[in-house]
């Protein structure tokens, strides 16, 4: 796949954030942290797109992508304890988590080939675990949506939680190929998957932020 088409689908992460920027004023702030995620994913895009096809720059992905995932692990953590799916001690004890996690993640990035074996998979098994940690809230958000007056389709909490768990399976499965060690053209093939399930996913955002409600003003 070329460079341009990658970067055309990438942006589809604008759809929800613009969507979500006019929304912001008139819903309930616990939506907030999500729109600020999809902001975020738009401007990571923007950052590594233009390195990449205006100054053939591309060493700067893997410091953009990392800041990406700190921000994104945060903001959804943010998001599901406004959710009331964990309390704010299990809340304090995953961010802790994903701090010393994420600095394993930036320390052997950054580490040159004297310790290529923990330079390879710790980075790898940091984004895995993080990664779980954001799958399993995001199912029980969807379970617990069984539970709710509210129409399966119009409750923008479900299509939340079923764009982020597909996100997350695909990064899991992703990460753990990798370590794995797939012959490249397999690689090549799980990346080129990944290029149309993540705009496919941010659709199944822009639905769910279209159906967030006003809030009630009293």
């Amino acid at each position: 796949m070329g460079e341009t088409l990658s970067f055309i689908l990438a942006l589809s992460c604008g759809i929800p954030a613009v969507i979500g920027v006019f929304k912001w004023k008139n819903i309930s702030k616990r939506y907030h942290s999500f729109i600020i995620l999809m902001i975020v994913s738009v401007l990571s895009e923007l950052i590594v797109g233009i390195a990449k096809l205006e100054f053939n720059f591309s060493q700067i992905t893997p410091p953009v992508y990392n800041l990406y995932f700190a921000a994104e692990y945060f903001l959804y953590l943010v998001l599901y304890k406004d959710f009331q799916l964990f309390s704010f001690k299990t809340f304090m004890a995953l961010v802790i988590t994903g701090m010393l996690l994420l600095a394993l993640d930036f320390i052997f990035l950054e580490s040159g080939n004297s310790i290529k074996v923990l330079w390879q998979t710790i980075p790898l098994y940091a984004e895995i675990v993080l990664s779980l940690i954001i799958f399993f809230p995001s199912i029980k958000l969807l379970s617990l949506q069984v539970f709710q007056k509210t129409p399966f389709i119009t409750n923008p909490k479900n299509f939340i939680a079923i764009g982020t768990i597909l996100i997350k399976a695909y990064t899991i499965l992703d990460f753990s190929f990798m370590l794995i060690k797939l012959p490249m053209f397999l690689s090549l093939l799980s990346y080129n998957i990944f290029q149309f399930i993540n705009p496919f996913c941010y659709l199944i955002f822009t639905w769910a932020i279209l159906c967030i409600p006003r809030k009630q003003k009293y």
